[in-house]
């Protein structure tokens, strides 16, 4: 989990570490101000991780909008 919640993780190794399908993993990477968008996008899907993506600095404002129509 520290690694998915390191600022200085590449987005690579986000990438990997979301894959993993573990949820404390994905609500780690989800709060991660390095977290590409696409990937905050793909957990912005999952239940367990959109809550925290929608307080992740680096959301988009498109994103934060669809997160909060759900």
């Amino acid at each position: 989990r520290s690694l998915a919640a390191n600022p200085s993780a590449t987005p690579e190794l986000l990438e990997h570490l979301v894959s993993s399908n573990y949820d404390l993993v994905s609500h780690s990477v989800a709060r991660n101000p390095s977290a590409p968008q696409d990937l905050l996008e793909r957990l912005a899907e999952d239940p367990y991780a959109a809550g925290t993506v929608a307080t992740n600095p680096s959301a988009s404002g498109d994103l934060l909008e669809r997160l909060a129509e759900d």
